[in-house]
């Protein structure tokens, strides 16, 4: 979004600085003031009780004309903006809020009393006064109709869709893999360690997929007690597959990695978007993963299989049977990812529908944008 709507729009980012599960803070940035990084200004906060202070402070020194806010549930980076706004702490600008799949109903069901008590305190403080719902696809415009109308907010609402852009080309050069062996099955699974993206299920799937198994494991641990669950199911698998944690992967290598699997393995609870499925795409990876994603139909297109959680055996016959594909066949479904994530990729009309988030918003104007 920074990269591509620089031409219109300033952007000012206001984040943590360092990534989810990290103790230390990232190398070379300087905290306390603003940094120059691509096309944005970006400002680190420490983590602590003391950065919803400090996040509320910043904007009310800083000058901005919208303020779009990067989560709909998160403690410090939406609702102390939207409660400070709320007490005209902070200017009254309008607001975009980005849920980011937090509406899906697998989202919702992790500690759902809290959200529900962030819905009933947003509804009674009139948290969507002057604001924009940004939703990233038909689908996910409707879970947040069906989560804010049970919550008596459905006239108020105002949602706008417009897909994630993303800064892969089509027509890249194909990544090098080794050819596919029948019996054999190299398969990845790359995003955070939470109950979420259901890797704990991703284990249990694989350990009795049949044949020569390996799965490597990709992403920060940001829940410890569901990643300790994940360890305990891994060393129930015994030697039937060979399963690595490999660690937090650099995003400038997610392409070149995923190209030497034969299957990104993500039975994600609910993604708004799933940048990480666009990846496996683009590298000529086909994708299994749940039907709560927006890529739906993957079969049909041959990029991969789109399966209900609620049928596990479907996700092990699928796994199976890549498994037992020789070269040619999985050649064919390599193919099909590519063609796929490149059409996904030079999408025009994504470009423009992002630029119209920002445009003609109720008490305000586009300009200077807080993040």
């Amino acid at each position: 979004m920074v990269e591509k709507l620089s031409t219109t729009c300033q952007f000012k980012i206001l984040t943590f600085d360092r990534d989810d599960g990290d103790r230390a803070p990232f190398a070379g940035i300087r905290r306390n003031e603003w940094n120059e990084v691509g096309q944005a200004q970006v400002r680190y906060l420490s983590p602590g009780w003391a950065a919803p202070v400090s996040l509320v402070s910043l904007l009310r020194h800083t000058d901005f004309d919208i303020l779009y806010l990067n989560s709909f549930f998160d403690p410090v980076f939406s609702l102390a903006p939207l409660l400070a706004r709320r007490c005209k702490l902070i200017p009254a600008k309008p607001v975009v809020i980005a849920p980011r799949g937090e509406f899906s109903s697998g989202a919702l069901a992790q500690k759902p009393l809290k959200k529900a008590i962030f819905l009933r305190l947003a509804r009674l403080l009139d948290f969507y006064k002057n604001t924009i719902l940004h939703a990233s696809t038909e689908i996910e415009k409707r879970e947040i109709q069906r989560a804010l109308r049970s919550e008596g907010n459905g006239k108020a609402l105002m949602i706008r869709i417009a897909l994630n852009m993303t800064l892969h080309r089509a027509g890249q050069p194909h990544l090098q893999r080794p050819a596919k062996q029948a019996g054999r099955l190299k398969a990845v699974f790359i995003s955070h360690v939470a109950p979420k993206k259901n890797l704990l299920a991703a284990i249990e799937i694989i350990a009795v997929v049949e044949g020569s198994v390996s799965f490597d494991i990709y992403g920060p641990i940001g829940d410890l007690p569901y990643w300790e669950k994940c360890q305990r199911a891994m060393k129930r698998c015994g030697t039937a597959v060979h399963i690595n944690y490999k660690g937090v992967l650099a995003h400038e290598h997610v392409l070149e990695t995923l190209a030497h699997y034969d299957v990104l393995l993500l039975p994600t609870l609910g993604e708004n978007f799933g940048h990480v499925i666009l990846e496996a795409l683009l590298a000529g990876c086909p994708v299994v993963t749940s039907d709560q994603t927006p890529w739906r139909g993957l079969g049909e297109k041959k990029a991969g299989w789109d399966l209900p959680l609620q049928a596990p055996k479907r996700f092990v016959e699928v796994l199976q049977r890549i498994t037992e594909m020789d070269e040619a066949e999985h050649q064919t479904w390599r193919q099909g990812a590519r063609v796929l994530g490149s059409a996904a990729a030079e999408n025009t009309q994504v470009l423009e529908d992002n630029k119209n988030l920002f445009v003609d918003l109720p008490g305000g104007k586009p300009g200077a944008i807080a993040n």
